[in-house]
C-alpha cells in the first residue's frame, strides 16, 4: 500500500475488553495489523487487551473502521478505548507475552464447537491431524473446562504439560496460522491421548485410532453402554435405535423415564426447520427440543412425551462415537446423557467416573487432558413463531436495551449490532437493541452450559459487590462486579451430598477463578434450601451482610433485569418457592417497582393442601384427592378403589398439618394425575404435567370452563366496568368442572386442552387485576411452569390481544435457572440504599 505524502505518522492506543480471551483475539488484530504495515505490540492483560500501534495515520484510520469487522466470530466487544498519541518508533510488531494487571472486567470464554476448518483436517488422510480426537485451534475447542486462571496463556490451562512439538510450536508463533497463540491445541506426537478401558479401568490395548474406532462401533452396535470422557465430563452413550440398550442405561443409571439426548450423526440426516437448523450448528452447538420425526423408539426416549432433544457431534470426539468416516454403515443416532448415577454430578476425573458408573458403562473411553471444571450441554426450547390464533402476530417483545452475551452467533459488539442494523450508537438508549430476527429470540433456555456458559451479562449501571446463591433446583450462582454479573453453567439440583459436595466447590473456584471479592450475599428465603444454608456460612464465615430475596420475587426481577425494565407485572408460575407469609408458593401475579424498590403480591391461586408434605411432589394423586375433597366431592369414583384412599382420607381430616401451597405447578400435577392414572406417582418433578401437555396438544378442541375468585366482590369503576376485589382464584371450583367432564365421558385430549385454557384465561384476569391498581402494561412472565410451550403460547396470545406487552428472559433460563440473577439485581438495589435487614422483612406489601 502506498503512502500519501500528506500522511501524519501517529500512533494509536486501544484497549478492548469483554470476550477478547481464548477467541483468537489477539491473533486476529495481528493479522488485521501486519496487512496494513503497522508496528507496535498487542498484549493481554487480563481485564483487557492492550494494542499499540504505529503507522501513517491512513493506514491506522483504515485500521479503525476495519477493526469489528475483522474480529473472530466468537469474541465480543463490551468495552473500547481509544487515543492518539506521539509515535514511539516503534520496528516491529509483536504480540507480547501475557501480564495480568487486573481481571476486573473479565469475560470468561465458553467451550466452542469443532469449527470447519478443523474438520477438514480431521477428515484429511494427508493432514497430519488426521484422525486426531483432540483437534482445536483458536476458534473452536475447549477453554472454561481446562482454564485453571486468567490469563487465558497455556501454562494457566490443562495443557501445560504438554510441550509443543517442533511443527506444533511452528503453529503457535507463526501469526499467519489459524494455531496462532492458540492455547488449547496439540497434535498426536505431543498432545492428549486416547485410551479405551474395560468397566474396571484395564486397557484394551487399541493403540491406533482405526482399532479404536472399529472396536467403538463395533461395541455400540452390540448394544453396549460406554462411557466417554468429553470436553466438559464424562457422557453416557448408547444406539439410540436400540430398545435393549436404552432400557438398559436406564435401569442402571436409576431414570426410569426422564428424557434422554440423541445425538445425530451429521446435520445431512436432520429434518428440521431453518431456524432449528442455524442453532444446531451453530458454535455452541446445543441440545434443541424438536418434535421426534426420526422414526425412534420415543417411548422409551421420551416416554412422557412427543418432543426430543437432538444435537450434533459437539467435538471430535464424538465423531470417534460414529465411525470417524472409517467404519461400514456406522450408526446415525446415539443416545447421549451425562455421565453420572441419578442424582450425583457429572464424573471429570478417571477416579469419579470409575467409582461411580463401573455398574453403569460396559467401557470407557477416556484420556490424559484434566478437565478442570464440568460443564453440561445447554438444552433450548424454540419458541413458537407459528401465527398467532387469536391475532396473527409475534406475541414476545423484543428486549428494551439489552446488553446481552451473544458471541455464538457473531454479533460481537454493540457497535457491530448498530452497524448491522443501521442504527447509531448514541440512539440505542431505550431502543430496541435485538430485533425478533435475533436467533435467541426464537429460543428459550432450559439449561444454560456449554458453549454459553459461564455466562457475562453487562448491565446499564454499576452493581455492588453481590454473590447470588440461586436455588436448589437446576442451580446457577451468580457474582457481579462493576456492570457486570457472571453466571456460572448450570450446577443441577442439590438434593443430595455429593451434588452439594459439587455447588460449594464450584463457588469456591468460581471466585478464585474470577478474584472478586464480594461484599454481600444474598440467597433464596426458603430455610431448608441447601444453597440458602450455603450462602448463610459464607456470610457468616467472611462477616458478610446477608440478604434474603424471596423466590418469585427473584423471578420478576431477573426478568426485568434481562429486559431494562423499572416496573412491570409479573406472573410467576412454578412449583414451589417459599413465601413471605410461610406458605408454599407458586401462582403468583407481583407487581414489582425496582425504582423504589418495592413489590406487592397482587394475586394468587387457592391454597392446597400438600397431603403428606413432600411426598404429594411425587404422587400427584395426592393432590387430585385434596382438590376433589376441597371441591365437596365426595366418595369418588376415581379414587375409591385406590388402596391407599383410606390412609389419604385421614391425611385429608387431618390437613391443616400439612403445608400449604398456591403452586401452578402442583395444580397441573392434580390434574394430571386424574385424568392420566398412570402418572399417580411419578418419578421426577414435572413428569405429569409434561405429558398433560402432551395429551392436550392432541386435541382439536377444548373445553371451556369457568373461572370463578374466592369470596368474589365486585366494584363498579367510572366506566362502568367491573373490578373484582378478591385475590385468590377458585382453583377448586375448576378441578370440580374437569371432574364433572371426566365422568360424563368428554374426551380427555379436549378437557386436557381446556384447562390450558382455563389457566390461561387465570393468568389473563391476574394480570388485569394488576393492569388496574398499578396503572402497568409490562408483563413478564417467568417460571418451571412456562416451559410449557402450549400454555404459554396461549397465555401469551391472551395478554397479547389484551393490550400487555410480553416479557420473557432472554440470555438466562426461565426457570430457577435465572433466579440468581434476580436475586443479586433486587440484593444491589437495596445494599446502594444502604438497607441491611432481609427483603422480606420490609418489601412484602
Amino acid at each position: 500500500m502506498k503512502v500519501k505524502n500528506s500522511d501524519t505518522y501517529k500512533r494509536l492506543n486501544i484497549k478492548v475488553s469483554g470476550i477478547v480471551q481464548g477467541v483468537g483475539f489477539r491473533p486476529a488484530i495481528y493479522q488485521l495489523a501486519s496487512q496494513l504495515q503497522l508496528k507496535g505490540r498487542i498484549k493481554n492483560l487480563g481485564h483487557c487487551v492492550s494494542i499499540s500501534l504505529e503507522g501513517p495515520k491512513s493506514r491506522l484510520e483504515e485500521f479503525q473502521q476495519s477493526f469489528y469487522e475483522n474480529l473472530p466470530q466468537e469474541s465480543e466487544v463490551e468495552e473500547l478505548e481509544l487515543h492518539w498519541a506521539e509515535p514511539q518508533g516503534l520496528t516491529q510488531l509483536l504480540v507480547e507475552k501475557s501480564k495480568l494487571e487486573s481481571i476486573e472486567n473479565i469475560s470468561i470464554p465458553a467451550d466452542l464447537v469443532t469449527c470447519e476448518s478443523c474438520l477438514e483436517e480431521f477428515y484429511d488422510p494427508k493432514d497430519r491431524r488426521f484422525l486426531y480426537p483432540f483437534i482445536a485451534c483458536t476458534h473452536c475447542g475447549p477453554r472454561y473446562s481446562i482454564v485453571n486462571s486468567l490469563p487465558y496463556d497455556r501454562e494457566n490451562t490443562s495443557m501445560k504439560d504438554f510441550v509443543f512439538c517442533k511443527s506444533c510450536n511452528l503453529e503457535y508463533t507463526s501469526p499467519s496460522n489459524k494455531r496462532f497463540h492458540a492455547q488449547n491445541f496439540a497434535c498426536a506426537h505431543c498432545g492428549p491421548k486416547l485410551t479405551i478401558t474395560d468397566s474396571l479401568g484395564k486397557s484394551m490395548e487399541l493403540t491406533t485410532p482405526q482399532q479404536q474406532l472399529s472396536f467403538i462401533d463395533e461395541k455400540l452396535k452390540q448394544g453396549n453402554i460406554l462411557a466417554l470422557k468429553g470436553i466438559g465430563g464424562y457422557q453416557l452413550i448408547c444406539d439410540a435405535t436400540s430398545e435393549l440398550a436404552i432400557q438398559k442405561l436406564r435401569l442402571r443409571k436409576g431414570r426410569p423415564h426422564q428424557a434422554l439426548a440423541m445425538m445425530v450423526r451429521d446435520e445431512s440426516l436432520l429434518n428440521e426447520n431453518i431456524n432449528v437448523l442455524e442453532f444446531l450448528k451453530s458454535k455452541a452447538g446445543p441440545i434443541v427440543i424438536v418434535k421426534n420425526s426420526y422414526g425412534l423408539p420415543l417411548e422409551q426416549l421420551a416416554p412422557d412425551t412427543n418432543d426430543l432433544g437432538i444435537f450434533l457431534p459437539t467435538s471430535p470426539l464424538h465423531l470417534y462415537l460414529f465411525g470417524a468416516r472409517q467404519v461400514e454403515a456406522p450408526l446415525n443416532f446415539l443416545v447421549v446423557t451425562s455421565g453420572n448415577i441419578h442424582g450425583a454430578p457429572m464424573a471429570i476425573t478417571e477416579q469419579q467416573a470409575l467409582f461411580q458408573l463401573k455398574d453403569v458403562a460396559d467401557f470407557f473411553i477416556t484420556h490424559n487432558r484434566p478437565i478442570l471444571r464440568s460443564v453440561d450441554d445447554s438444552l433450548v426450547k424454540p419458541i413458537s413463531l407459528s401465527p398467532s390464533l387469536l391475532s396473527g402476530e409475534t406475541l414476545l417483545a423484543t428486549p428494551k436495551g439489552s446488553n446481552m452475551r451473544f458471541s455464538p452467533f457473531g454479533l460481537r459488539s454493540e457497535l457491530a449490532l448498530c452497524a448491522a442494523n443501521k442504527v447509531s450508537p448514541e440512539s440505542k438508549e431505550g431502543d430496541n437493541e435485538i430485533g425478533d430476527q435475533h436467533p435467541l429470540r426464537k429460543f428459550k433456555f432450559l439449561r444454560r452450559g456449554r458453549g454459553f456458559a459461564p455466562t457475562t451479562i453487562k448491565m446499564k449501571k454499576t452493581l455492588f459487590p453481590i454473590i447470588a446463591f440461586g436455588g436448589d433446583l437446576k442451580n446457577t450462582f451468580c457474582v457481579t462486579q462493576n456492570q457486570k454479573l457472571h453466571v456460572s453453567p448450570h450446577m443441577g439440583d442439590l438434593y443430595n451430598a455429593q451434588s452439594y459436595k459439587h455447588f460449594i466447590q464450584s463457588i469456591g473456584d468460581f471466585l478464585d477463578f474470577t478474584q472478586i471479592k464480594p461484599k454481600a450475599v444474598v440467597v433464596d428465603m426458603h430455610p431448608g434450601y441447601a444453597s440458602t444454608q450455603q450462602g448463610k456460612s459464607f456470610a457468616q464465615e467472611n462477616n458478610l451482610p446477608l440478604i434474603e430475596v424471596q423466590h418469585h420475587l427473584a423471578h420478576a426481577v431477573s426478568v426485568m433485569s434481562e429486559n431494562n425494565l423499572s416496573k412491570s407485572i409479573a406472573l410467576t408460575f412454578d412449583g414451589t418457592g417459599y413465601g413471605t407469609d410461610n406458605s408454599l408458593w407458586g401462582g403468583e401475579c407481583l407487581y414489582v417497582d425496582l425504582s423504589k424498590p418495592q413489590w406487592t403480591r397482587v394475586a394468587s391461586l387457592e391454597l392446597m393442601y400438600l397431603l403428606g408434605g413432600e411426598k404429594a411432589v411425587l404422587e400427584p394423586k395426592r393432590l387430585s384427592y385434596e382438590r376433589l375433597q376441597n371441591s365437596n366431592i365426595k366418595g369418588t369414583v376415581i379414587l375409591e378403589g385406590d388402596e391407599d384412599y383410606k390412609q389419604w382420607h385421614q391425611l385429608y381430616e387431618n390437613k391443616k398439618m400439612f403445608p400449604t401451597t398456591s403452586s401452578m405447578g402442583r395444580l397441573f400435577d392434580a390434574v394430571s394425575a386424574l385424568l392420566l392414572p398412570q402418572y399417580s406417582k411419578i418419578s421426577y418433578e414435572g413428569q405429569a404435567a409434561i405429558a398433560l401437555e402432551s395429551l392436550a396438544k392432541a386435541a382439536t378442541r377444548g373445553r371451556e370452563y369457568s373461572i370463578q375468585w374466592l369470596e368474589e366482590k365486585n366494584k363498579s369503576v367510572s366506566d362502568g366496568r367491573k373490578f373484582n376485589l378478591s385475590s385468590r382464584v377458585n382453583t377448586s371450583h375448576l378441578f370440580a368442572q374437569i371432574y364433572e367432564d371426566q365422568q360424563h365421558g368428554v374426551a380427555i385430549s379436549e378437557i386436557a386442552f381446556g384447562f390450558h385454557l382455563a389457566v390461561a384465561q387465570i393468568g389473563l384476569e391476574m394480570a388485569q387485576k394488576a393492569q388496574f391498581q398499578h396503572d402497568e402494561n409490562h408483563i413478564c412472565l417467568s417460571g418451571g411452569v412456562f416451559l410449557n410451550s402450549l400454555f404459554c403460547d396461549l397465555i401469551t396470545e391472551k395478554l397479547h390481544v389484551n393490550g400487555f406487552e410480553v416479557f420473557e428472559p432472554v440470555d438466562l433460563p426461565i426457570g430457577d435457572g435465572g433466579l440468581c440473577l434476580g436475586q443479586a439485581m433486587y440484593a444491589s438495589l437495596l445494599m446502594e440504599k444502604g438497607f441491611k435487614q432481609s427483603i422480606a422483612e420490609m418489601t412484602y406489601a
